[in-house]
């Protein structure tokens, strides 16, 4: 987490585009912070994984207003994949 902020704010200060790579669980609230943010890489791969789901409406992602991540792990779900 801190070293996604640190290159969004670099990237920030030379007014660059960020996007993320896999994991838009996570990658959601870390570029809802970054001002050039350009794009967030849906895979839902991981999706069975979580209570909920990322909202998706026209194309744009809902910041969830949760907090932490924003996104529960469901632990039944977790345990049925460990191995």
């Amino acid at each position: 987490m801190t070293e996604f902020a640190r290159v969004g704010a670099l990237a920030a200060s030379f007014d660059l585009p960020i996007s993320s790579h896999l994991f838009p669980e996570m990658s959601l609230q870390l570029l809802s912070h970054v001002p050039t943010a350009h794009s967030l890489e849906y895979m839902d791969w991981f999706a069975p994984l979580y209570e909920g789901k990322i909202e998706l409406a026209d194309g744009v992602a809902r910041i969830p207003d949760a907090p932490g991540w924003g996104m529960s792990l469901d632990r039944d779900a977790v345990s049925r994949y460990a191995l």
